[in-house]
């Protein structure tokens, strides 16, 4: 039996002891009716230039502007006195061919597959007692304190297919969260590994060799191909708290690591094969809120079984401040700045019968990365925000404005840049500067 039919199985044991009186069908559905929420989103983007020919004359659609849209539906119900069940899922069209293909990703896809046009976010049920939670099923496992980039932050699957509206998905889990006053102690067992979606060769965002790497040295006529399948299970130790003016947490994890290395090809094979080693990550991290300003800081390591990959740590340190005087005497509501610094230190390099460890998968090596955010008032916002590797000199610049109509209904414009050399994480983007229009309505049944 695959994991989903384990999943499923457990999810229909947690339904039994409910407790209490149990909801019947009909007042589940009215539930899930009632707590239903759409969220519609569309965006054209229209590039300045056109798309740079790829070096292994693959095709590629070459369009000067892109139409992406998303209608995401999600909705709770309770039953019971301790129950409750979750759902979230989506359809997405875009006008750039191949970007989506089917309905629903099963255990074995691989991270060459598309995502589907279609599928399941989050579905699970949660057992809510006094003090402990026990989650069952297709959940999110959100960690980190920093207010940009978290290294942290690692363990949810993202859809990055169209790199300007990247989605973190849930992925399937067993939870259970023991509560210890202000505290939380998780513990966390993943079946499966599950990694993410990148922009599908075709795509003017595919990079060069694979998206997944900014710099790729295979040899002419090679190719690389992904393993999937159903393999390495994890699990996670996950310990959270709250003391006064600031936050906390410590974890440790065992599992498949989200960062690729490539296998060396046996004998005559023409292949690289992409693997996610199974690793030790520890870390945690530190926030301290202190009137208008917040200090934080972020720090993993780690340690790849068989030496697959190398060993590393990766810290990220930063602020943020809350402006409202200055910004009154300039005729706003508040001024956000946030910078941060995101770095990396190895510890270990990777052994024989690899060729390529993960360090160009590895974003935030020697970075620095600002935000400034504009609040005009309600109606109106301003955002300028900017990334910028200082190894390898390539940057992201974006600026962007947003009207918000009502509490449902937004519209947004932004301008975003990309420059560096052809091999690096945004100089493979260098001919994909754009502007895009957007919008987003919240709406129920």
């Amino acid at each position: 039996m695959n994991a989903v039919g384990i999943a499923v199985l457990a999810v229909t044991a947690l339904l039994l002891p409910c407790g209490g009186r149990p909801a019947g069908a009909s007042e589940l559905l009215e539930q899930l009716k009632g707590n239903t929420r759409f969220t519609a989103e569309a965006f054209g983007s229209y590039y300045f230039e056109e798309a740079e020919a790829a070096a292994d004359s693959r095709p590629i659609d070459n369009k000067d502007g892109q139409l992406w849209s998303r209608l995401t539906v999600e909705s709770r119900a309770f039953f019971g006195e301790t129950m409750s069940l979750e759902f979230e899922g989506y359809l997405a069209w875009t006008t750039h061919s191949g970007e989506y293909n089917s309905f629903w990703h099963h255990p074995d896809y691989n991270a060459l597959d598309r995502p589907g046009e279609g599928d399941i976010t989050l579905l699970n049920v949660t057992h809510q007692s006094d003090g402990y939670a026990l989650t069952v099923g297709k959940a999110m496992l959100d960690i980190g304190l920093a207010e940009i980039f978290s290294p942290t932050d690692r363990f949810n699957p993202v859809n990055a297919a169209y790199p300007q509206q990247p989605r973190a998905d849930g992925f399937w889990q067993a939870r259970l969260d023991w509560y210890l006053e202000q505290d939380m102690l998780a513990f966390i067992y993943t079946p499966y590994e599950e990694h993410g979606w990148m922009p599908h060769p075709g795509s003017r965002w595919y990079g060069g060799g694979d998206p997944d790497f900014f710099k790729l040295p295979i040899p002419a006529g090679f190719s690389v191909t992904d393993a999937g399948g159903v393999h390495n299970p994890g699990y996670m130790v996950l310990y959270e708290g709250v003391r006064s003016g600031g936050d906390f947490f410590l974890f440790a994890h065992h599992g498949p690591s989200v960062y690729p290395v490539l296998r060396s090809p046996s004998g005559l094979a023409l292949t690289y094969g992409k693997e996610y080693p199974v690793a030790l990550s520890t870390g945690g991290g530190v926030s301290r809120v202190s009137g208008a300003w917040k200090y934080y800081g972020e720090v993993i390591h780690q340690r790849t079984r068989g030496g697959a990959d190398q060993d590393f740590f990766k810290y990220v340190a930063g602020f943020s401040y809350r402006e409202t005087r200055l910004a009154n005497k300039l005729g706003l509501d508040e001024i956000q700045p946030i910078v941060e610094y995101a770095g990396e230190w190895v510890t270990s390099s990777q052994k024989d019968g690899y060729l390529v460890d993960s360090s160009e998968a590895r974003p935030g090596r020697n970075t620095l990365i600002f935000s400034l955010h504009l609040l005009h008032n309600e109606k109106w916002s301003y955002s300028l925000h900017g990334t910028r590797n200082l190894t390898k000199d390539d940057y992201a610049l974006g600026a962007g404005a947003e009207y918000k109509h009502n509490d449902n209904l937004s519209f947004t414009m932004t301008v975003r840049s990309y420059s560096g050399k052809e091999d690096t994480q945004f100089g493979r983007w260098r001919r994909n500067d754009n502007l895009a229009l957007g919008i987003r309505y919240v709406f129920g049944l």
